[in-house]
């Protein structure tokens, strides 16, 4: 476990890509709590099955995750997540020029044709919010910063991809390996090599400021950039 910080009330851990939250179907042992269960005494007990676990992140998604030493905090801190008082950074490699900032929301729901996805402009789910900023093009791909005020299922990917720039080796929202043939020809050698060097979904939670459930201040959290996304970075400044 990476740690970031720890107290008498959280554990703030800077979370792999690859690592699975918590056990389930087919993840029953090696998880996120199996590690959390075996390096730590004191974890919140609210959820029996995820003890301490306040939020989570995607599989393949890296960056800072919260945990809580006790049920006290747990609430607090949950009650922070729900009252939408979380600050979320997120950054992103996404496929195309993305010429602005902007924002995305809509209502997301599980996608009919699809059970494993989620889908915007159905009538029916929940309301999602996302503002982006652009903070560089590096052809074919953009590097984006982005600031999600609701957390819903797969959102960031969900929102990317309703944009028609989805998020780089998300095979799921349609950011594979197959996006390449989009491209010109002049940027396939250089497209699969980014492909190869982060070889999941490229998305990263970098920053989280909350109010600490003990001494009620301010605190931001920030885990680096992971080196998967750093070398395809320096491989596209390079190019």
């Amino acid at each position: 476990l990476d740690i970031i910080y720890e107290d008498d009330h959280i554990i703030v851990i800077d979370k792999p890509s690859g690592l699975v939250v918590h056990p389930g179907t087919g993840n029953y042992n090696g998880t996120l709590v199996n590690a959390l269960l075996y390096h730590f005494k004191n974890l919140s007990s609210i959820n029996s099955d995820r003890p301490g676990i306040v939020h989570r992140l995607d599989k393949e998604t890296s960056g800072v995750m919260i945990i809580a030493k006790n049920d006290y905090s747990h609430q607090i801190l949950a009650k922070q997540f729900y009252n939408r008082e979380v600050q979320k950074t997120y950054k992103a490699l996404v496929w195309g020029e993305v010429k602005s900032n902007g924002k995305i929301q809509g209502l997301i729901a599980r996608d009919k044709k699809n059970r494993q996805a989620f889908s915007m402009g159905s009538i029916y789910g929940k309301a999602s919010f996302t503002e982006y900023y652009r903070t560089a093009y590096q052809p074919p791909f953009t590097w984006l910063t982005l600031k999600p005020k609701t957390g819903r299922t797969h959102q960031l990917r969900v929102h990317l991809k309703s944009l028609d720039h989805p998020i780089v080796n998300d095979p799921l929202y349609g950011g594979g390996k197959e996006r390449v043939k989009r491209f010109h020809v002049k940027y396939v050698s250089l497209a699969n090599r980014v492909l190869k060097l982060v070889n999941r979904v490229a998305l990263h939670a970098e920053m989280l400021e909350i109010t600490h459930p003990g001494t009620r201040e301010k605190m931001i959290l920030k885990a680096k950039i992971p080196s998967d996304l750093q070398s395809a970075l320096e491989a596209l400044k390079n190019a």
